[in-house]
């Protein structure tokens, strides 16, 4: 068994450690930050026995700029919505409000989708966590590698985002190329309360959802090609997204 210690300070407030106890529900927090579009959140995670609620709630901005890299060219485009994303988890499905970018700007969408399965692989290393007791898993999901630390002290299937399916709760993802992290920065009980779905009057399917995805890289390109000197020429090999999801199945 590999043992280490990560301190990272966690407010736990009267959390021993049933999640048996009557009436309550887990309120977890976290940092996340996407290095990849220049974005950060705080996460709202109300976890119940049965299912997730998460919201996010922005921290900065992203900037409407190109950046050149020698692996090739990334665009941030404004979000100037204020509906916050969330993410409604249960068994069954996912009902998640998200943006999609169509006609030069980002609108809010109501999405379900069948619950994603992920496809864990539990490892023996084990670490301390904000004084939590944590193993580590990983997965491969839509394109990216995922490493986990989660507390089985704390049995939920349940964790930030669409993430399901370990024994404990989630208290740190990042990923191999250390460009997305999810963070557990406070946890505590809170009064049961029904976790209600996400409502908006525009809904779009899944499938749907996908295409708007994947053609926004298409409007990137031109509103970059449009900032380019005059007979300008690029070859693109590969445009890929640069959300928590890489790809779609």
């Amino acid at each position: 068994m590999n043992l280490k210690i990560i301190l990272i300070p966690i407010l736990i407030c009267s959390f021993y450690m049933a999640f048996s106890q009557e009436n309550k529900q887990i309120l977890a927090s976290y940092l996340f930050i996407n290095n990849n579009s220049n974005e950060s959140y705080s996460i709202k995670t109300r976890i119940s026995k049965n299912q997730a609620l998460s919201e996010f709630y922005r921290l900065n901005s992203k900037t409407d700029t190109i950046i050149e890299k020698n692996e090739g060219i990334e665009i941030f485009v404004s979000n100037s919505d204020t509906i916050n994303k969330m993410f409604l988890i249960s068994k069954d499905s996912v009902t998640f409000i998200e943006h999609i970018y169509t006609n030069k700007k980002y609108v809010p969408v109501l999405v379900i989708e069948k619950t994603p399965q992920f496809n864990w692989s539990l490892t023996n290393n084990s670490t301390i966590i904000g004084g939590l007791s944590c193993n580590s898993a990983y997965v491969t999901f839509r394109g990216r590698n995922f490493n986990v630390w989660y507390a089985p002290e704390i049995p939920t299937q349940y964790g930030p985002w669409k993430f399901n399916g370990l024994p404990g709760l989630i208290t740190r993802i990042e990923t191999d190329d250390k460009t997305i992290l999810f963070q557990l920065e406070k946890l505590s009980y809170v009064n049961e309360e029904e976790l209600k779905k996400p409502f908006l009057s525009k809904k779009i399917s899944f499938q749907d959802y996908v295409k708007y995805q994947q053609s926004a890289l298409d409007d990137f390109l031109q509103k970059l090609m449009a900032q380019l000197p005059r007979g300008t020429t690029m070859d693109i090999d590969k445009v890929e997204l640069n959300g928590i999801e890489k790809k779609y199945d």
